[in-house]
């Protein structure tokens, strides 16, 4: 590689720096910088094996399945079951199977970036579990804050043990975790950290996103949006500073950004009707004015419908009031209730289309930021085309399914 770092000077360079006429100072430091770029590519090209071809290659039909794919088959679900599901871990048991029951998608995003980064399979399939699980806590914490009786298909802790033993859970959940991190000899103190801002950064976003008003740009909605998604986007930061590659450290973080972002906004849109039991229809409503909801009596109102824009807001009024007590809906109630929810569904083409420009950019930004992100690793080589090909498959697939709420033919 020495040879490598000299010849990528001119011979006029070279001339003169055998001549000793120019500032020899100048050239040494570009051939130091040029060495340690070579040696940086020459470490990088033998870097460890993190996932498994056949795994990957069985992500080029189903890019929504290599996740599960990954978890169960690359040591990540044994590392989760080693640090949180065993003997001794019984009381933080539902917080840890809340998390089985989620998707893969977090910890298998550490694994790929884990591998373009060079990490060794054991720090990667440490880190992946440790994500894993945190996001079972939060998941749970959500449960607790929105009332959540059923999660996925099955009956939430909250619904099952009460508010006094889940909240429990959730806060044994985040000391055993932060524990775990401290551990860790080498990187307990930025992994602690770092899980630390995560906890602080989501739960201050879930706060101020039930503060928003009918009123607010939808600037503020989107900022909130990103800040809080932000949260859950600090893996690859924290990857690339560890192993240099601060530059793609960074543009990896804000495709995760913009990809949740596009997530959250179909999550939004499921509210109506959410797939696979995942919980009751409508929830959002009384809870947190969505981007949804927002556009959605705008809708109404350039209509002149103002009666059915009325009728939405003064239900979120009466559901906001009502799930502060926790009672249940009377039949006059429930009536109104499922009334707002066929008025979104009705127009949910509509209100769709309306979101489109805004979430068009935010589809943009996050192929940019791909891009950005693999331009920043010493080599674009096999294995990180492949990576880049399933990374932005996903994000494809994001987009896709928001546009065909609206009926939007794109891609």
């Amino acid at each position: 590689f020495y040879l490598n770092a000299y010849a990528q000077f001119t011979q006029d360079d070279q001339e003169h720096l055998i001549q000793g006429t120019l500032e020899q100072r100048k050239i040494l430091d570009k051939i130091e910088a040029a060495i340690q770029r070579e040696y940086m590519i020459m470490a990088y090209k033998n870097r460890s094996r993190v996932i498994r071809p056949e795994i990957l290659a069985r992500a080029a039909d189903s890019p929504t399945k290599i996740w599960d794919e990954i978890f169960e088959k690359e040591g990540v679900g044994q590392e989760a079951n080693k640090l949180f599901g065993g003997t001794g871990r019984e009381d933080i048991k539902a917080v840890y199977e809340t998390a089985l029951r989620e998707r893969k998608m977090i910890p298998g995003l550490i694994m790929i970036f884990a591998h373009a980064f060079g990490f060794s399979q054991k720090d990667a399939r440490r880190l992946a579990a440790l994500a894993f699980f945190v996001w079972g806590d939060i998941v749970t914490y959500d449960d607790i804050v929105d009332g959540h009786k059923v999660r996925k298909g099955f009956p939430t802790d909250l619904a099952e043990a009460g508010l006094a033993l889940a909240t429990g859970r959730t806060m044994l959940g985040i000391a055993d975790l932060l524990l775990t991190t401290l551990d860790d000899d080498k990187e307990g103190v930025f992994l602690t950290r770092g899980f630390l801002r995560m906890l602080r950064n989501s739960v201050h976003g879930d706060m101020v996103s039930r503060e928003l008003k009918w009123s607010d740009p939808d600037e503020k909605y989107l900022e909130n949006m990103k800040s809080l998604i932000e949260a859950f986007s600090w893996y690859p930061d924290y990857m690339g500073q560890r192993h240099g590659l601060i530059e793609s450290g960074v543009g990896f973080k804000y495709f995760l950004t913009a990809t949740h972002c596009l997530g959250q906004m179909n999550n939004d849109i499921e509210d109506l009707d959410p797939p696979n039991e995942k919980h009751e229809p409508g929830h959002d409503v009384g809870l947190r004015i969505t981007l949804y909801w927002k556009h959605l009596v705008e809708l109404m109102q350039a209509k002149e419908l103002d009666k059915e824009a009325d009728l939405v807001k003064q239900v979120y009024e009466a559901e906001s009031k009502r799930k502060l007590t926790q009672r249940r809906r009377s039949k006059k109630e429930q009536l109104k209730f499922d009334e707002v929810l066929g008025i979104g569904r009705t127009f949910k083409k509509e209100v769709v289309k309306s979101l489109h420009p805004a979430m068009k950019k935010i589809y943009q930004e996050a192929q940019v930021y791909l891009l950005l992100g693999f331009q920043g690793l010493p080599d674009f080589d096999e294995i990180n085309r492949q990576y880049y090909g399933i990374l932005f498959k996903t994000l494809d697939f994001i987009w896709w399914q928001f546009c065909q709420y609206g009926e939007i033919e794109e891609i």
